[in-house]
C-alpha cells in the first residue's frame, strides 16, 4: 500500500534517472523468479520498489510506450497480489489485483487481462469465496477462446484459469466441477506438449498433475493419491511448484500414519523453500497433527520444527 513517493508529487525530481521500460521489464522478472523460486521477502521488496518506479515512469512515458508500461504495471500487481496471499493478506491481496486488473485493460493484451483475472479469482479463492472464483475463472477462459489457437502464452493461462478453479472446486467438495476443470486443464496442457513458463504460470503436464494432487488430498481421496500421486517427477516446474506438492504428499504419509515418511518429507521441503514450508497451512496442520500423535515427548528434530511453523506443544 506504500509506494515511498510523495502522493503531492506530479514531476519527477530533476536528478532522478527515468527507467527505461527494458530495465522495469527485468526487475518484473527478477520479482517473479524470487517468487517462483519461494523467496517471498524478496519478491515482496522486489515488487514494492518496482510500483514505486513503474509510478515515476508513467509521469514521462511517450504514448507510444503506454500500453507495454500498462502491461508491466498490470503485472507487477499480479506479483504482489501473489506474495500477498501467500502472506495471508487475502483482502489486500484482492485490492492489488484489481489495480492490475484496471491497467491490464490498457495493456491491449488478452493473455495479460486474463492472468490479471487468475490473479483476481486466486484473491477470490484464497478468502474462501470459491463459488466468486470459479464464476471468474469460467469468464476468463471464455475470453481467452480466441488465442488459445495460435498463442502459447494465452493457452498457458487459459490453462491455469481451469488449475485454480480446479482448486476452488475441491474445496468445495464439488468432485464432478474438479475433474471437469482439470480435464480442460490436461488437454491445454497436451496442447502445449511442454512444462513451460510462459507469462509466469508455470503451466504444463507436469503442474497438472501437481493439482490432481492437490485436489484429490482436498476432496479426502487419499488413495488415488497413494496410488499414483506420491512419486511424481517434479524437477521441470519452479520451486514454488516443487514445495506445494511436497506439501500435500507429506500431509498423504500422515493421514495414513506414516509418520516417518511425513516427517522426511516436511523437512526436505523446508529445506528448499523455508519461508513458503513455514508459514503454509498444510505445514502446521501436518506437525501438529504429528506432535499430539506422538507418545511421550516429541523427538528433537519434530520439536525444533514444531516451533519454526510456530505449532504449540500439545498439553493433552
Amino acid at each position: 500500500m506504500s509506494y515511498h513517493f510523495d502522493p503531492g508529487t506530479t514531476e519527477l525530481e530533476l536528478d532522478e534517472k527515468p527507467r527505461t521500460l527494458e530495465t522495469l521489464e527485468l526487475d518484473l522478472s527478477l520479482a517473479f523468479s524470487a517468487y517462483q523460486q519461494s523467496r517471498f521477502t524478496t519478491a515482496a521488496s522486489r515488487v514494492s520498489s518496482l510500483l514505486s518506479d513503474l509510478r515515476r515512469a508513467s509521469m514521462i512515458c511517450r504514448k507510444g510506450q503506454r500500453a507495454k508500461l500498462s502491461g508491466i504495471l498490470a503485472l507487477s500487481y499480479q506479483a504482489a497480489a501473489s506474495v500477498l496471499a501467500k502472506a495471508g493478506e487475502s483482502d489486500i491481496a484482492w485490492v492489488a489485483a484489481e489495480r492490475g486488473m484496471s491497467a491490464a485493460k490498457d495493456s491491449g493484451s488478452p493473455a495479460i487481462r486474463a492472468s490479471l483475472t487468475r490473479s483476481i479469482a486466486f484473491a477470490l479463492l484464497a478468502a474462501g469465496r470459491l463459488e466468486s472464483a470459479m464464476r471468474l475463472v469460467e469468464a476468463g477462459a471464455i475470453k481467452l477462446q480466441d488465442e488459445i489457437a495460435h498463442d502459447d502464452t494465452a493457452l498457458s493461462v487459459y490453462g491455469t484459469l481451469f488449475l485454480l478453479g480446479s482448486m476452488a472446486a475441491a474445496r468445495l467438495g464439488d468432485g464432478r466441477r474438479t475433474a471437469d476443470y482439470l480435464t480442460e486443464a490436461s488437454d491445454a496442457a497436451r496442447r502445449l506438449d511442454d512444462d513451460a513458463n510462459h507469462l509466469w504460470t508455470a503451466f504444463g503436464p507436469t503442474n497438472v498433475a501437481i493439482h490432481r494432487v492437490n485436489t484429490s488430498t482436498e476432496l479426502g481421496d487419499i488413495q488415488t493419491v497413494v496410488d499414483h500421486g506420491l512419486s511424481l517427477d517434479t524437477d521441470a516446474v519452479p520451486v514454488e511448484r516443487r514445495v506445494r506438492y511436497l506439501l500435500d504428499v507429506a500431509h498423504v504419509h500422515c493421514m495414513t500414519g506414516n509418520r516417518d515418511d511425513a516427517l522426511g518429507t516436511i523437512l526436505t521441503a523446508e529445506r528448499a523453500a523455508p519461508e513458503q514450508v513455514r508459514q503454509h497451512h498444510l505445514s502446521r496442520k501436518v506437525v501438529t497433527k504429528l506432535v499430539r500423535s506422538t507418545v511421550g515427548q516429541p523427538s528433537i528434530e519434530l520439536d525444533k520444527l514444531a516451533k519454526r511453523v510456530n505449532v504449540l506443544p500439545s498439553t493433552g
